[in-house]
């Protein structure tokens, strides 16, 4: 019987750069989507049946962090970033995994309730070539 070892949510960290040294945010609720287009390329010898091309069309990666903000700075930073909308390197360190590449803020929401922790939600969309290890 094979055991399962799941990986906590709580150490999803998100890094600015490629290395571990500049942690922007712990994630509280992270999720990270991996996307591919497909390319139909059925004719009239495809006997009827669906084709797809192989590693052809478009693929995306798209990250959305969400967690309570513990340093202004990080909070502006995140903002400035949004609304320049730059491609900046980022990691995203999940359990045993890192996912690395330039990505730009599509996303950004600040919010927090008068007696509580203020939070944050972003959306990182990578572009070009994005390393998982």
């Amino acid at each position: 019987m094979t055991t399962t070892n799941p990986q906590a949510g709580k150490n999803m960290k998100l890094f600015d750069g490629t290395g571990t040294t500049n942690l922007i945010a712990g994630i509280r609720s992270p999720s990270v989507k991996f996307d591919g287009e497909t390319v139909d390329v059925t004719n009239i010898d495809s006997n009827g049946a669906k084709e797809l091309g192989e590693a052809m069309g478009v693929s995306s990666v798209q990250v959305q962090c969400r967690g309570v903000l513990t340093d202004a700075a990080v909070h502006g930073s995140l903002g400035t970033r949004a609304l320049a909308r730059t491609l900046n390197p980022y990691r995203v360190q999940f359990g045993t995994k890192a996912l690395t590449g330039n990505a730009q803020i599509s996303s950004a929401e600040f919010s927090g309730d008068y007696n509580a922790a203020q939070l944050y939600n972003i959306t990182l969309d990578f572009s070009g070539d994005v390393t998982l290890t």
